[in-house]
This record gives C-alpha cells, sequence and structure tokens, in this order.
C-alpha cells in the first residue's frame, strides 16, 4: 500500500504541469482542445474534417527510409532547417533539442528534422550534423533528406512553412517555427523558435495534448 501511494504522489507530480496549464489557460471550468490549424471542411455525417499531415518518406541521417507510417500514434515535433547554414538553424535545433530533453522519458514523441538543401546534405552529412546535439537517440529524432521537390512541398503543402531556394544567392529560405502535430496528424501549434517563451509555450502544450488523452471522450 505505502508503495503505490509513492507511485500515485510521483503520477501527481508528472501530470501537474500539465493539468495547470490547461486550467490556467483555458478557463476555470473548461478543457479547451489546443486550435487545429490547416482548412478544414465537413463531411457527408457533418464531422469536421481537419488537415492532416499526408504520409511520406526520406532518408534518416543512418541512410535508413524512414517511412512516416513508424510515428504513428506519436506526436510529431518538426522543423526545417540545411545544415550549412549560419544563421537561425543552430539556435533552432538547439531549441528542438531543449524540448527533447523534457520528454525523454516518453515514447510517444517524434521528433523530425528536414533539411532544404539535399543536395548537400547527404545522410552521412546529416549525421555528423547531429552529432553537435548531446544524448539523442536517433530513432526519436530523425534528420531526413530526400527529393529537394518532395521536401518543398511537405514544407509548404502540408507543414505550411515556408522552403524556397533563393535563386539569387547560394542560400535557402526556409521558416523559424516549429510545428506540433497530434497523434491524429492535425497541426496543433506553430512556434517561433528564436524566442524562448515560445518554444516555453510549445512544451507546455505537448504537455496539453498529453492531459487530452486522459479526458474521456464524449
Amino acid at each position: 500500500m505505502e508503495g503505490f501511494k509513492k507511485y500515485l504522489v510521483l503520477f501527481l507530480i508528472l501530470l501537474f504541469p500539465s493539468l495547470l496549464y490547461v486550467f490556467l489557460s483555458k478557463g476555470k471550468h473548461n478543457f479547451i482542445s489546443l486550435q487545429k490549424f490547416g482548412p478544414k471542411e465537413l463531411s457527408l455525417n457533418g464531422d469536421t474534417l481537419y488537415h492532416t499531415i499526408p504520409e511520406f518518406s526520406f532518408l534518416n541521417q543512418d541512410s535508413i527510409v524512414f517511412q512516416s507510417t513508424a510515428s504513428s500514434q506519436k506526436f510529431i515535433i518538426a522543423n526545417f532547417f540545411f545544415s550549412t547554414c549560419k544563421t537561425i538553424c543552430i539556435p533552432m535545433n538547439n531549441e528542438m533539442q531543449r524540448v527533447y530533453h523534457q520528454f525523454t522519458d516518453r515514447d510517444d514523441l517524434q521528433f523530425l528534422s528536414f533539411t532544404v538543401d539535399p543536395q548537400t546534405d547527404s545522410p552521412s552529412t546529416l549525421k555528423e550534423y547531429s552529432k553537435r546535439f548531446n544524448n539523442i537517440d536517433a530513432s526519436k529524432w530523425q534528420f531526413l533528406t530526400g527529393q529537394k521537390n518532395d521536401l518543398y512541398t511537405l514544407a509548404q503543402k502540408s507543414f505550411f512553412l515556408s522552403a524556397i531556394e533563393d535563386t539569387t544567392l547560394p542560400d535557402f529560405i526556409h521558416d523559424d517555427r516549429i510545428v506540433l502535430v497530434d497523434k491524429h496528424r492535425i497541426i496543433r501549434g506553430f512556434y517561433t523558435s528564436t524566442k524562448k517563451e515560445e518554444v516555453d509555450r510549445l512544451i507546455d502544450e505537448i504537455k496539453v495534448l498529453m492531459a487530452e488523452e486522459q479526458i474521456p471522450k464524449k
């Protein structure tokens, strides 16, 4: 009985930040879901159908094909970058690393970093780049490359992020935001990676989604 009480206390301590965030941000009596982003439409039976991230496959840093189906029933935290970027990419991925280390005890989060410069960013280049980030599990944080058109289409049409090659300079234009996707492949948030308070909000809202899973569906 004493052991059960200890586990119960530990569970409540871990769950409290998520419940507190929901309570403070959504009101005294209502647990309201995070916003759902993207176009939506009504099905024939009147249900709302939200935009979802389609299936995709790319090569990861270990030269293994990563299929998006491998992250089914997982939350996705995604961004777009390139390894030779001298401006926002390292700070952005440092923030990705900070989020990663907040949830090392969870197996239902998948971190995905897509290159916008696949000509340079081969799997071996991405492997070397990934060594900048300490104590990460390559299966939980995938650095992905592939055909440029496929990567750009995924960024622009699925994640609603900018990703284009700057034809006037040897450079690439890409979004500095991190995207949160729920287990149903619906986008639930965008977070500016250069602002600590935005990434703090991402951490809190991941906890909100985790808390939502515990709320019985009506």
